[in-house]
């Protein structure tokens, strides 16, 4: 298990061979005696740490000149990556993957239940089952691949219906339209300023102020519900501008959605507490039992899928996409939203260039004029629109107010 200790007379023998001054030699002895004791306390991750800081020290006080420098600093690579650990996480990825399967298992036993947890129970089985490779070691840390990412969040937030619903007001869905384009805005800026600060929030607590990172700067979303809110009239008075506005119905095109994510929200629970998130952080901040840590390279963008429980009601299906992915397929769009009164950057897609297609648009009961309004939409989504016709109807109910 301590393999450093085992390699301890073949270090010294290399060190005396190229350590000429005496000083410098005992200095090393000592140093070499100290990684003895650690390799029995300390986890074997690191003590590699120690060991390359160490030696990459010597070398560099050594005269750089000296040939037996660069055969010192070889050696010891040599010594380090031909070690039994090195060999076994290398050579036998099996027991890697049961190691971070096992972590991955504890951890949601602990914190998820229900569906979630069944969920993820499922998603780690098959990668104990197939033995699949899901992550890469980097240093001393597991990094979760693109696609294990996907899965697990996948596993944690449920799955994208196939049906999809927005609301928006009326000159949105109308600009919507008339340019033939679908709009993701960028988060910063939205009109609740706590959207892109949730999940760091939670974890600090409620009396530190966490502000939205400024690389939240890159992200763009649009939101959406399953389509049985279509005739939610709270959705409608809360997000179809007091029911003046608009109900666009999508159905869910995934072959478009590579460069995209889509999943629904997950919500804290009443009492405020949020298994999920917690679930998450524990994932990437506590360590295996040879010191090693997972790692999940798109935490920033999957942070953006966890909001507090008092929009539980929305049941919200977020599009995310993040521009520095890949900026082929859309326009660069900046405008007004009035409604808020922000100054926004969008992103422009074209209707055949963008996940959601376009199935049906709903006029909210409380908007004017419904007779010319559907006419005008039906000639606009004639000239967009050529391979089906999309349906324009309106909401059946009479609101509280108008």
């Amino acid at each position: 298990m301590f393999f450093f200790c085992f390699q301890i007379p073949r270090i010294k023998h290399t060190i005396a061979y190229i350590a000429f001054n005496t000083t410098i030699n005992n200095t090393i002895n000592c140093k070499i005696d100290g990684f003895k004791t650690i390799g029995f306390r300390t986890k074997r991750a690191l003590v590699i740490n120690h060991m390359f800081l160490f030696f990459a020290n010597i070398v560099k006080k050594s005269n750089p000149q000296n040939v037996s420098a660069d055969f010192f600093q070889k050696k010891v690579s040599q010594l380090v990556y031909s070690s039994p650990y090195f060999l076994h996480i290398t050579k036998n990825p099996t027991d890697s993957n049961n190691l971070v399967c096992d972590f991955i298992m504890s951890l949601a036993n602990e914190h998820l239940k229900g569906k979630c947890l069944n969920d993820v129970k499922k998603l780690v089985e098959g990668w104990v089952k197939t033995s699949e490779q899901f992550f890469e070691i980097e240093k001393e840390s597991f990094v979760l691949t693109e696609e294990a990412e996907q899965s697990l969040f996948r596993a944690i937030l449920g799955r994208t219906p196939t049906q999809l619903c927005r609301f928006s007001s009326f000159r949105s869905v109308f600009r919507i339209l008339k340019n033939g384009k679908l709009y993701l805005n960028n988060i910063m800026n939205m009109n609740d300023k706590t959207e892109g600060a949730y999940y760091d929030s939670y974890l600090s607590g409620p009396d530190k102020n966490t502000d939205v990172s400024a690389n939240m700067i890159e992200y763009f979303i649009m939101s959406c519900s399953d389509t049985k809110k279509a005739s939610d009239f709270d959705m409608w008075r809360l997000y179809g501008n007091d029911t003046k506005g608009c109900c666009i119905l999508f159905s869910y095109n995934k072959s478009k959605s590579y460069d995209f994510k889509i999943f629904p929200i997950s919500y804290a629970r009443k009492d405020g507490k949020h298994p999920e998130v917690e679930f998450i952080n524990n994932l990437v901040t506590k360590a295996l039992d040879r010191g090693e840590r997972i790692v999940i390279k798109r935490l920033d963008e999957w942070k953006l899928f966890f909001k507090p429980y008092e929009y539980h009601n929305e049941k919200e299906i977020r599009i995310l996409r993040s521009y520095g992915q890949n900026t082929n397929g859309f326009e660069e769009e900046y405008f007004i939203n009035e409604q808020y009164g922000i100054a926004s950057k969008s992103l422009a897609f074209g209707f055949n260039d963008f996940p959601l297609k376009l199935d049906k648009i709903i006029l909210g009961p409380g908007l004017p004029e419904k007779e010319a309004n559907m006419a005008m939409f039906e000639e606009l989504l004639r000239k967009s629109i050529t391979d089906k016709k999309i349906l324009v109807s309106y909401f059946d109910c009479k609101p509280y107010r108008v």
